[in-house]
């Protein structure tokens, strides 16, 4: 029998509880970059200038990534956006939200979608959600429904990356800009100098909210030092530039 779990109580007088089940399923695993020692043998500097036909279309990648995304998202009242699980897992404490349609159909279209689905009724009480990060859940949740005292000001990288995966998911994108600009004030970001999982993450941070100054330079230090294909570590990282490679 599943547990009952922990219920925050986002909106005392909300009409639809959210139900994380499976939290903390593992997020942006990361495998060791394997690939041809010998494509590291031309050389390039940290302006990114030598291989123009290469990293051109890094900034048009962007602007179509972020149209695309949009076009193709929906929410599912069963979906689940980490790999399905055995059952075993399944099982595991279950965390409720009690929210307010509204607030979700405000801050998202494809929350509206889902409430006003008519298989539904247009009356849904819950939705089913599964693997994310509970933290990262309540942060949200406490951003689209004006919590702001209890959003924190500050985040690190990790929590960020899962903040900004659960965003795109519906499509929160404009309720969080405002406080992903005051978290990014106080990170150090810097051009990276070796290809692993932080780029990565801050690859997907960059792309779901729109700092396309720190997604270009992310994505051509990705592309110069990376062996082989770019891995997405199944968060919101375009396809075009996964697929380049020197």
């Amino acid at each position: 029998m599943e547990e009952t779990g922990i219920l925050h109580e986002i909106d005392p007088d909300g009409d639809i509880e959210l139900i994380l089940q499976n939290p903390n399923a593992p997020f942006a695993v990361w495998v060791q970059d394997q690939g041809t020692p010998a494509a590291k043998k031309r050389k390039y500097n940290t302006a990114f200038g030598r291989e123009p036909s290469l990293f051109h279309s890094v900034d048009q990648c962007y602007t179509h990534s972020v149209a695309s995304n949009a076009a193709r998202r929906r929410v599912e009242s069963t979906a689940t956006p980490a790999p399905a699980q055995d059952e075993q897992r399944k099982q595991q404490t279950t965390i409720r939200f009690r929210v307010s349609s509204k607030h979700l159909a405000l801050a998202s279209v494809s929350f509206r979608n889902f409430l006003q689905d008519d298989s539904q009724g247009g009356n849904a009480s819950t939705f089913k959600t599964s693997g994310w990060d509970p933290d990262a859940m309540l942060i949200l949740m406490n951003i689209i429904h004006g919590r702001h005292g209890s959003v924190p000001t500050k985040v690190n990288l990790e929590m960020f990356a899962k903040i900004a995966a659960l965003t795109d998911y519906p499509g929160c994108h404009e309720a969080v800009m405002f406080f992903a600009r005051g978290w990014i004030s106080k990170m150090s970001v810097t051009t990276p100098n070796k290809y692993d999982r932080n780029l990565v993450l801050w690859l997907a941070v960059s792309r779901v909210l729109s700092r396309q100054s720190i997604f270009v330079v992310m994505a051509k230090a990705a592309i110069m030092y990376s062996k082989g294909p770019i891995q997405t570590l199944g968060l919101p990282i375009p396809q075009q530039v996964v697929g380049k490679q020197r």
